[in-house]
C-alpha cells in the first residue's frame, strides 16, 4: 500500500463512509428496501434524494438488540474481538487507506448497514463473523438469522 496519500483517494473513502453512516447508522432502523435508491446505480444524486425521504418520515430509533451472547459484553470481552486486518475493505485495491469494522456489543449496540459505492453501482457490503478473531471463541455469532452486524467503520491509514 503506497505510504503517500491522495485527495482522491480521502474523497473516495469520506463519500463512501457518508453513505455508510447516511444508509446505516445516522437513520435508524432503515432498510436499503426502505430507501429505494440505497442500492443498485448510484450518482450525484442519490444521497439527496434519500436524505429528503427520510426528512420526510418519521424517526426510528435504531434496533440494538443484539444475540443473547453479546447483549452483556464487559470491557474486556469487547476488546477480545478484533478485526482482521486483512480482510479490510479496499485492503487490495493499492489505495493509501482501507476500512475497518468494529463489532456491536458493550457500548456499541446499534447495527450500520454498510454499501460500497463501485462503478456506479451501490452494493452492501456483507457481514461475517469471520471479519473477527475472538478471545473467547463463544462469542462468535456464526447463526445467519443472528448475525449481528457491525456497530461502525473507520478509515485506516497504515503507517509507513
Amino acid at each position: 500500500m503506497s505510504s503517500e496519500v491522495q485527495r482522491r483517494d480521502l474523497m473516495r473513502g469520506g463519500a463512501g463512509l457518508a453513505l455508510a453512516a447516511s444508509v446505516g447508522g445516522g437513520i435508524g432502523r432503515a432498510r436499503a428496501e426502505d430507501l429505494g435508491g440505497a442500492t443498485g446505480t448510484f450518482d450525484d444524486s442519490t444521497v439527496v434524494q434519500i436524505a429528503r425521504r427520510l426528512a420526510g418520515s418519521a424517526y426510528r430509533a435504531p434496533d440494538q438488540s443484539l444475540p443473547k451472547v453479546l447483549d452483556n459484553l464487559n470491557f474486556d470481552q469487547f476488546r477480545g474481538i478484533a478485526y482482521r486486518s486483512d480482510r479490510a475493505l479496499w485492503g487490495n485495491d493499492g489505495l493509501a487507506f482501507d476500512v475497518e469494522f468494529f463489532p456491536r456489543g458493550f457500548l456499541y449496540r446499534p447495527r450500520i448497514e454498510i454499501y460500497e459505492v463501485k462503478d456506479g453501482q451501490s452494493t452492501p457490503v456483507p457481514y461475517s463473523p469471520d471479519l473477527f478473531t475472538y478471545a473467547d471463541p463463544a462469542l462468535r455469532v456464526g447463526i445467519p438469522s443472528a448475525l449481528p452486524g457491525c456497530a461502525c467503520a473507520m478509515p485506516s491509514i497504515p503507517p509507513g
